[in-house]
């Protein structure tokens, strides 16, 4: 089969899916998160980030020995 008619079978088959399901609410307005909230959530964000990096900074020291020094130096000044 060609792509173009897997494409076709699927936006189909997506159809009558959605032709299911039924009828939503419509859709509202959330209200923003604080200020406080959108700092907190990005916090986490970053050192999750920060804990990712660090992680791989451990691969490179498994490879050659002190490799990950330059990424842990670039969390210590993210860090600050």
């Amino acid at each position: 089969m060609s792509d173009l008619s897997n494409m076709e079978r699927l936006a189909e088959a997506q159809d009558a899916f959605d032709r299911r399901l039924p009828r939503r609410q419509p859709w509202r307005l959330q209200p923003s998160p604080s200020a406080q909230e959108e700092v907190e959530c990005l916090q986490g964000k970053i050192y999750a980030l920060i804990a990712k990096v660090l992680a791989e900074a451990s691969k490179f020291d498994q490879l050659t020995p002190g490799g990950g020094d330059e990424l842990r130096r670039a969390c210590d000044q993210a860090e600050e």
